[in-house]
């Protein structure tokens, strides 16, 4: 049920950060698809078992320390800077951002009534931010779906703390490279 899921997520989160190793180990056993699929799909109504807010919490952070690890096998190209690790490639990072986005939009938009920044906004909004670092393709879907004005419904929080608006800002910073209609879009969104 949806109590195992939390608790499993929180394990593989407190396994995985700091060791790439164990990242690399859960990315390439599909865990980054696996997590994102099931947040979606709680996102959008299935039975949990489980109150929604802990659900999604939980599923962003460990998707956000699978994403952010760091990977030194960049060092084994002539230029680490050109590197992209496989999951980020083309198409396959669509289910993850798109269920990130969705749980955002669900409790920024949909729900609301935080009096703070919570955890979940902190944690999709990094691990966006990286995709949309690693994946111009990706940054256009984000602005394409309002992925920034997420962002700025972080910023409007009256109770967002110094490292919400940090990262709601440095998010919005990773999707401006990603098409020439980025400043349009951004604006558009209030940033």
């Amino acid at each position: 049920g949806g109590a195992a899921f939390v608790r499993c997520c929180h394990l593989l989160a407190l396994l995985a950060e700091g060791d790439e190793h164990i990242s690399r180990a859960l990315r390439s056993a599909r865990a980054l698809d696996l997590v994102a699929d099931r947040l979606a799909r709680a996102t959008k109504g299935d039975a949990l078992g489980t109150e929604w807010l802990p659900f999604a919490t939980a599923a962003a952070h460990l998707l956000q320390i699978l994403i952010c690890e760091e990977d030194t096998q960049c060092m084994s190209i002539a230029d680490p800077t050109l590197f992209v690790p496989a999951w980020a490639h083309s198409r396959k990072p669509d289910t993850t951002v798109d269920a990130l986005i969705e749980a955002l939009r669900r409790s920024l938009v949909h729900v609301g009534g935080h009096m703070v920044a919570q955890a979940l906004h902190t944690s999709a909004l990094r691990a966006l931010g990286t995709v949309a670092h690693l994946s111009r393709s990706q940054a256009q879907r984000m602005l394409a779906v309002k992925g920034a004005d997420l962002a700025v419904a972080v910023l409007r929080h009256d109770g967002s703390d110094e490292e919400a608006v940090s990262i709601a800002l440095w998010y919005i910073a990773e999707l401006a490279p990603g098409s020439p209609f980025s400043p349009k879009a951004i604006a558009v969104s209030g940033a």
